[in-house]
């Protein structure tokens, strides 16, 4: 479309040119057909250029665009993970000290066993990434820990980071 903007000014322009060198008696003599068709062609030249340089800038803007999604729906889909790991802690620490004996929750004991999760979490994480060190495909760590293929992928993108 702005090609054709630029095409209709160029001529617009040539036209104007052309008349008023017409009506110039001084140049009507030096007018050269040669040099205008010359400045047509540079136009046309320069108009073309243009849109290749706007469907350049249209291809990076779609890319840029395209990679954003893709990170908006990586940060989703990782949101997703750490909710639901929040709510299994929370259902954990509910089954397990809410309702012993009827006792009141000793608190101490819960961040311990937090501390102890956390632990084997952080040791569990280790050789998920020790094996993709190794060479092992996201799809086999996922086999042999019996977790997902996207926990794993998330786990192994996240310390590349």
């Amino acid at each position: 479309m702005i090609n054709y903007v630029f095409f209709f000014i160029g001529i617009i322009i040539v036209t104007i040119s052309f008349f008023m060198l017409k009506k110039d008696e001084n140049f009507d003599e030096t007018i050269n057909l040669h040099m205008i068709e010359s400045e047509n062609e540079k136009l046309l030249n320069n108009m073309k250029a243009a849109k290749e340089i706007g469907e350049e800038l249209n291809n990076i803007g779609e890319n840029v665009m395209n990679n954003l999604n893709h990170k908006f729906e990586y940060m989703e889909d990782t949101i997703k993970l750490i909710d639901e790991k929040i709510e299994y802690l929370n259902l954990q620490v509910d089954l397990e000290y809410k309702n012993k004996d009827d006792k009141k929750v000793d608190y101490d004991e819960v961040k311990e066993d937090v501390k102890i999760y956390l632990d084997e979490k952080d040791r569990e994480i280790n050789e998920i990434l020790t094996l993709y060190k190794e060479g092992y495909s996201v799809a086999d760590i996922a086999k042999s820990k019996k977790k997902g293929i996207r926990e794993i992928q998330l786990i192994c993108d996240m310390k590349k980071r």
